[in-house]
């Protein structure tokens, strides 16, 4: 009877432990992820880019994942092809798009600047920095696709670097 007992008391655990067990690992692999990102800067190429991509660089988690790379406009126009991209050209304002350099763990090596600066000079380092932390590309074909969560991607391709910028989050 005991035994009996204990086995019931296992298998009504097990049916109410799964939900919830199953939510954990739902919520442990993210938090795992931005823990613990991929970062890669100035790498030849990468395996998961086209073989005309090279000097990459990129941030990876589940929350934020962010890559730039030197490519020709036709090697990023028949990736955006590839990956259902409807690019279009840039307006005159441009298209801002935020890099690598905005991941969490890149902070320390890219801190971002500081807006309360007063001086000429404070003032150009600051839009210095913030030109390489979150470029504005005037020249280029851009796609661009927002989720009502805030999620989605931005990417970018400057004709006058000849640099690609690729930002995505899910949410």
């Amino acid at each position: 009877m005991k035994k009996l007992l204990k086995a019931v008391l296992i298998i009504v655990a097990v049916i109410f432990l799964s939900p919830v067990l199953f939510f954990a690992v739902l919520l442990v692999g993210p938090a795992l992820s931005n823990s613990h990102p991929s970062v890669g800067e100035n790498l030849p190429r990468v395996d998961w880019l086209p073989a005309v991509a090279s000097n990459v660089s990129y941030y990876i988690t589940y929350l934020y994942t962010a890559y730039e790379f030197d490519i020709p406009e036709e090697g990023f126009v028949a990736l955006g092809k590839e990956r259902n991209w409807k690019l279009a050209e840039i307006e005159e304002n441009g298209c801002r798009v935020m890099t690598y350099r905005m991941g969490g763990k890149m902070r320390k090596k890219y801190p971002p600047p500081n807006p309360d600066q007063t001086t000429a000079t404070q003032v150009a380092a600051y839009r210095q920095t913030q030109e390489i932390i979150e470029p504005n590309v005037t020249n280029g074909i851009a796609y661009q696709l927002r989720y009502h969560n805030g999620g989605g991607i931005i990417a970018v391709y400057d004709r006058t670097k000849r640099r690609a910028y690729v930002q995505r989050n899910p949410r």
